[in-house]
């Protein structure tokens, strides 16, 4: 796949063309790897609706489900992998507020029951219902960009009792505009037991640094150096911001490494800003548990717009 201007076009692509043989060279409105990419005025649209529509979901008797509690059968068991697999693919393509639904799937492949068999159907089945495009607008100019990183985090909410699940999504936001792109978004069980909220906020905010700035270097790579976009955190958790600004250790020696880190991500500049937003404006929210609406985010997807006056 490539992207990029007249001259791009000309002194790059039509010379590989011109070298080697392309048996397939499609623009505008194509399907690649399950994905639709359209591409309009306003910018392009991916959806993976095809992919959504040829879905196989796998039937459970009534007779079944009424024995919830029982543990999972060999084949079950085969249907959850399957089934998580299918919403994991869709989740990392553009579902990002169904990761928790994946995470707590795919944690449940062990000991699981048949209730958890029923409730990763029961998301397929609104996922088939319920389609959604992502829209990638025009940014404008590159001095005009910043990188704005949502981390959230829940504590000891999976269902071993003990651990915690973080997420980030990571978008490029033309600061004047508002229009914005999802660069990327990823929810995971948090690498190690925690013993608070605020190590485990902690933690997801390390993770979504780090991805932030490893994609401001490819941005960078793709600008000539040109531009050195400023890096922004939103967090839901107010002692994670009052830990970074305090010129004190916080009691958990484990997690001084941690906020150690970002502090000084924050004294070098390498990171502007860690702001503090109320929990409804947290878009990586209902990344990390259930019963999030998943509205706000999925109409900052669909919309190519974030209102940035919420977070000043």
């Amino acid at each position: 796949m490539h992207a990029g201007d007249s001259q791009f076009q000309k002194e790059v692509i039509d010379k590989i063309h011109a070298e080697f043989k392309v048996g397939k060279n499609e623009k505008s409105h194509f399907m690649y790897t399950g994905f639709q990419l359209t591409q309009h005025e306003q910018g392009v649209l991916l959806d993976q609706n095809q992919y959504l529509c040829d879905m196989e979901i796998p039937e459970i008797s009534s007779e079944r489900c009424k024995e919830k509690y029982d543990p999972l059968t060999e084949s079950e068991k085969t249907n959850l992998r399957k089934m998580a697999g299918t919403l994991n693919w869709v989740v990392r393509g553009t579902r990002p507020d169904l990761s928790f639904q994946q995470i707590d799937a795919s944690t449940s492949f062990k000991d699981g029951i048949v209730g958890d068999l029923i409730k990763v159907r029961k998301t397929l089945v609104k996922l088939k219902e319920n389609k959604v495009e992502i829209l990638f607008p025009n940014l404008g100019t590159p001095m005009d960009w910043i990188i704005l990183c949502f981390t959230d985090a829940a504590f000891g909410n999976l269902g071993d009792g003990v651990s915690s699940t973080g997420a980030h999504i990571v978008f490029l936001v033309n600061r004047k505009s508002g229009y914005c792109s999802t660069l990327d978004w990823q929810a995971n069980k948090i690498k190690r037991v925690v013993r608070s909220t605020l190590a485990a906020e902690t933690l997801s905010l390390c993770d979504g640094l780090e991805n932030s700035l490893h994609i401001r270097e490819i941005i960078q790579e793709f600008t000539d150096h040109s531009v050195n976009l400023p890096v922004f955190a939103i967090v839901d958790n107010l002692s994670v911001t009052e830990a970074v600004r305090s010129s004190t250790s916080v009691s958990d020696k484990r997690l001084r490494r941690e906020v150690g880190l970002v502090k000084e991500l924050l004294k070098s500049g390498q990171v502007s800003k860690i702001l503090w937003a109320p929990g409804k404006e947290q878009l990586a929210d209902v990344m990390t548990k259930l019963g999030v609406d998943g509205s706000n985010l999925l109409h900052v997807l669909q919309s190519g717009y974030l209102d940035l006056a919420i977070y000043k």
